[in-house]
């Protein structure tokens, strides 16, 4: 039945959006019984016309354009408008307009990121590095290492744990670091890479430098990671840990504090669901052996990113 949603169109307000059932959208000529799909979305079928930038189209891509333009129009008639000073309208549509200012947007170039730039470039020490990136993730700035976060616990769905899976490298999967066919793509990586610390200011050469640094420090916990055939073992990839075996796995790091750094309070939580805990490992041992500036090329790297 959600097939038979409507397809957007531009003129549409947000008030006429369709939604939910259609009969105008079924073919009553067919016999339920010898195909229904037909019989309940056929004339939905013949005269539905694929948008010309999409590869595929159904249901819930209906749903969620509908959605967006609902959104939109909200957004949109917000920051049109005054609203009290600290009222939710105010600042919902203060952010939207300021999201929409392009020209703004282009004159302050990486000037926003200058403070979180600078606060990378005061690393000194592993610790630093943890406190940084703690940081940055309770601000809401990338440049973890790793995922850190909660969800539902995959064995107590009324409870929510935090999880800490493998994470921080920038390429979809493990094999686009080592296989072969993925040769060219990690040259193209690589380009793009000097290409936003070129932005960033970076001489073209000391941008070329950074991006191999980049590349390879990824490339070593990627190593370290699971395929993604091997991280559909969900049994595999749950972990409970007290934070003491937690931080057993990392002895170089220190994980406990980083994870107060990044928001989550002592108390709230006594466990923690690793995903990958060999990857950890092998993180901890890079953190030992990689000079502090790799790492710190490799935040500028994300937070730009």
């Amino acid at each position: 039945a959600c097939s038979l949603l409507s397809p957007l169109t531009a003129a549409d307000a947000p008030a006429k959006l369709p939604s939910g059932f259609s009969v105008q959208h079924m073919d009553l000529s067919v016999d339920p019984r010898a195909d229904f799909a037909k019989f309940a979305a056929g004339t939905w079928y013949k005269n539905f016309q694929m948008p010309a930038d999409k590869s595929r189209f159904g249901a819930f891509d209906t749903l969620e354009q509908n959605n967006w333009a609902n959104v939109k129009a909200i957004l949109e008639d917000l920051s049109s408008r005054t609203h009290p000073a600290g009222t939710l309208e105010q600042k919902v549509g203060d952010y939207f307009a300021a999201a929409m200012d392009d020209a703004a947007i282009d004159a302050a170039g990486a000037k926003p990121l200058e403070p979180f730039l600078a606060r990378v470039a005061a690393i000194a020490s592993i610790d630093d590095l943890s406190r940084t990136v703690g940081e940055f993730r309770r601000e809401g700035v990338g440049g973890g290492m790793f995922f850190l976060g909660v969800t539902a616990d995959q064995k107590r769905s009324d409870f929510n744990a935090l999880y800490l899976f493998q994470g921080g490298t920038s390429l979809p999967s493990k094999d686009y670091y080592f296989a072969e066919p993925f040769a060219k793509v990690r040259e193209q990586f690589k380009e793009h890479v000097a290409k936003m610390f070129v932005l960033l200011g970076d001489t073209p050469e000391a941008a070329a430098a950074g991006a191999a640094t980049v590349l390879a420090l990824e490339t070593e916990m990627a190593r370290h990671m699971k395929t993604p055939v091997e991280l559909r073992d969900r049994v595999a990839n749950y972990n409970r840990m007290s934070f003491d075996e937690l931080a057993a796995l990392m002895p170089g790091f220190p994980i406990r504090q980083h994870i107060r750094d990044a928001g989550y309070a002592d108390g709230i939580v006594d466990y923690v669901v690793v995903g990958q805990p060999k990857y950890l490992e092998g993180l901890n041992g890079l953190l030992a052996s990689r000079p502090i500036d790799e790492w710190k090329t490799y935040l500028r790297y994300r937070l730009v990113s």
